[in-house]
């Protein structure tokens, strides 16, 4: 086989371990459930990984967080689109091979494009994987245009002309999926696949569920921002801060009042941004229809059980005006009832607000917005 599964036989090592000593935690009487807390910054997505646990020891919770940080790192690998590892067929090797030959993948990566692709209909033209070779050109203007930033020059923009070039190497017509064979080919030279808008929430919610099989039974993983729960705290529910869209001031514009397992991810143009001559802020998130970054909103914020869920429709919904977004949500909410999704939308406090579903925070600073359908968890709209 062309991948890699060196990180199975750990997994079950580990989970084995775990089982052993939750089964001791719980025949001692006399010890109760601490809360422990761990973080890392090596376990790949390029981001701050932190898991919260409650276990009867440190050991235990130890354990748990290395199967954490395993799983991380073997998600890490497959799903890169920049980097080659040895002995693994990941994104960037589908893309080497593009227009030459199909790859043999690890099947969590069929897994995740099925994923996104049982969505299409609630995609609104706002997603598409197949976009890599735009946002390539995106991503090498954007690193230049933050080094410009920190010695107080302008970013330059790309041209539509270029990014039009681009364009016509995308579409799903050029995506190919053999199941059986387990392998993806883009069928066109320079085609590119990227999963950045979803990946990271999609592997956070399958560590998740490998915890919660481990025998987790309180806790939460934050992996840079996307936020997962599994269950409740022992002693009540989870309150979750919705940045602040800023990175001056790591401070948060509303809680959200989070019980039992659920997700809350947001995306704004706060992180991963430069901006031109004209002080326009260029950011990561890029419309697929006007191949350029939106500006609706500073953020946009998704809440609901499934975390890969919750990180394809912070993007998705972050791409929408608000009216538009209201409706995607009526008809989303309609058609999946018991994957209901939640929306907290910021803008800025000078901005024009869409509607009067907005109040000002902060001394006018932000404008927030809540979705009906959750804002008794939103400490905004109830205090």
């Amino acid at each position: 086989m062309c991948y890699n599964h060196s990180g199975e036989n750990m997994k079950k090592i580990i989970i084995s371990i775990l089982a052993i000593l939750l089964l001791t935690g719980c025949q001692t009487q006399e010890k109760e459930l601490k809360q422990y807390t761990k973080r890392t910054l090596t376990a790949g997505f390029d981001t701050e990984i932190v898991l919260i646990g409650y276990a009867y020891s440190e050991e235990e919770f130890d354990g748990y967080f290395q199967l954490l940080r395993e799983d991380f790192l073997h998600y890490n690998e497959i799903f890169d689109h920049f980097k080659d590892y040895e002995g693994v067929n990941n994104i960037k090797t589908i893309n080497d091979q593009a227009g030459i030959m199909p790859v043999e993948v690890d099947p969590d990566i069929i897994e995740l494009i099925e994923f996104t692709q049982n969505y299409d209909e609630f995609n609104d033209q706002k997603f598409d994987m197949t976009l890599g070779a735009v946002l390539e050109i995106w991503h090498a203007y954007r690193e230049a245009g933050m080094l410009n930033n920190q010695e107080d020059l302008p970013g330059k923009v790309p041209s539509i002309t270029l990014l039009e070039e681009a364009k016509e190497l995308t579409g799903y017509d050029l995506l190919e999926i053999n199941k059986e064979d387990s392998t993806v080919f883009l069928t066109k030279e320079g085609a590119s696949l990227d999963l950045g808008a979803i990946a990271k929430g999609w592997v956070t919610e399958q560590v998740a569920v490998t915890l919660e099989e481990a025998g987790l039974t309180h806790g939460a993983i934050n992996a840079g921002g996307n936020v997962r729960t599994i269950n409740g705290k022992p002693d009540g529910p989870w309150r979750i801060g919705v940045a602040r869209p800023s990175t001056l001031n790591p401070s948060s514009v509303d809680t959200i009042t989070l019980d039992g397992s659920i997700s809350m991810v947001t995306s704004g143009d706060y992180q991963r941004f430069y901006t031109d001559e004209n002080g326009t802020i260029y950011h990561h998130l890029v419309d697929p229809v006007t191949l350029m970054p939106s500006n609706y909103h500073r953020s946009v914020t998704i809440i609901t059980k499934d975390s890969g869920l919750a990180d394809l429709f912070s993007t998705i919904f972050y791409l929408h005006d608000y009216q538009s977004g209201l409706e995607l949500l009526e008809r989303f909410n309609e058609a999946y009832l018991e994957s209901q999704i939640g929306v907290v939308w910021v803008i800025d406090g000078d901005q024009e607000a869409p509607s009067d579903d907005f109040v000002h925070i902060d001394d006018n600073e932000f404008q927030i917005a809540v979705s009906e359908n959750i804002q008794k968890y939103s400490r905004v709209f109830n205090p």
